[in-house]
């Protein structure tokens, strides 16, 4: 097997060698999924089969402390922040793709 290979690329120059990979190349890239638009359709068609997940998120201000109470900042150092549902970060909002959210 290695002496076919061998024989066959001393019979190529280097330019005959780099037009069969390029076309081993361009013909993957035709063929792959992202051209065939296969995986559009597949996405589309999962859209519409989720279910709608309601999402109570309640916005307020609140003052949070960002660093702990120590010698150089007693009490802390604290600011003002956006919090959903009294929490930062917010809640987890877990989704499989296809589900529909309603916040």
């Amino acid at each position: 097997m290695f002496l076919i290979v061998d024989s066959i690329l001393r019979l190529m120059n280097k330019e005959v060698l780099a037009g069969i990979v390029a076309g081993v190349l361009v013909a993957g890239l035709i063929f792959s999924p992202i051209f065939l638009g296969q995986s559009h359709v597949a996405q589309a068609q999962a859209a519409t089969a989720g279910k709608t997940k309601k999402i109570l998120l309640i916005a307020s201000e609140k003052v949070v402390q960002v660093a702990p109470d120590d010698p150089l900042h007693p009490g802390g150092i604290k600011y003002n922040a956006m919090v959903f549902n009294g929490t930062v970060p917010g809640p987890v909002i877990s989704l499989t793709q296809g589900d529909n959210v309603q916040i």
